[in-house]
């Protein structure tokens, strides 16, 4: 089993009853039947008022009931790779034959390790997950299938959040390069000199910012976003 580095980081983030949020694009493929049981597990919990996550991996074998309740947060960490199960209407479901979106938020990290016990418990499927938080600040994907012999693969490519957004969804990188553009010029457009003059935003300051948060784009991107950055401190 691969741990996510996070979940030692939720451990130490336990005394904290107020997480960041991770958001989650996640996908499950396989053939329509098993599809079509998980598909009606997810709709019981919405009858039911029930969470996701336990009514379809459940609790590890060799707990009882009264000992999730006593060591749930650990519990939680490790088997669903973040702090909190989650409801149906929270996750945006949406269904086909032979495939599942749902986009849940999470406590701090992405659930992984559901997906990872959801594809070692249902055979002939396997997952999907983009996910974001911009707090701690990380991104990436993970692709969970089965190989050749079976055994089940948890291929995860992480990055700093805006470099894994740049490389994944480049509406949301652009997005945040126009959030970045507000708070540069909120943080530079009042600076004075000690006479009490207005210090011009330079073409050298604004390399500066890039350099410090978008060294990883190509050179076009990069052009791109000096040419947002000029026109928004020439308004």
């Amino acid at each position: 089993m691969i741990y996510h580095w996070k979940l030692n980081l939720l451990i130490t983030l336990k005394i904290y009853k107020m997480p960041n949020w991770c958001s989650n694009y996640i996908r499950i493929n396989g053939d329509a039947r098993t599809i079509s049981i998980i598909k009606s597990a997810c709709e019981r919990c919405a009858e039911k008022d029930e969470h996701i996550f336990r009514n379809l991996i459940d609790i590890p074998t060799h707990m009882t009931n009264e000992q999730y309740e006593k060591d749930w947060y650990d519990t939680n960490v490790n088997w669903f790779g973040t702090k909190w199960d989650v409801n149906y209407t929270s996750c945006g479901f949406e269904y086909s034959d032979n495939e599942i979106i749902m986009s849940p938020e999470t406590a701090w990290s992405p659930p992984i390790q559901f997906l990872e016990n959801l594809v070692k418990q249902y055979k002939g499927i396997e997952a999907y997950i983009f996910y974001s938080e911009p707090g701690i600040g990380f991104s990436g994907e993970t692709k969970i299938y089965r190989d050749e012999d079976g055994e089940v693969i948890v291929d995860d490519a992480e990055y700093e959040y805006l470099h894994g957004i740049y490389l994944l969804d480049k509406d949301m990188f652009w997005g945040e390069v126009e959030s970045h553009c507000d708070n540069f010029l909120c943080e530079n457009e009042d600076e004075e000199d000690e006479e009490g003059n207005p210090i011009p935003i330079t073409d050298e300051k604004i390399n500066e910012y890039i350099n410090d948060y978008f060294n990883f784009v190509a050179d076009k991107d990069r052009q791109e976003i000096f040419k947002q950055f000029k026109e928004y401190t020439n308004e």
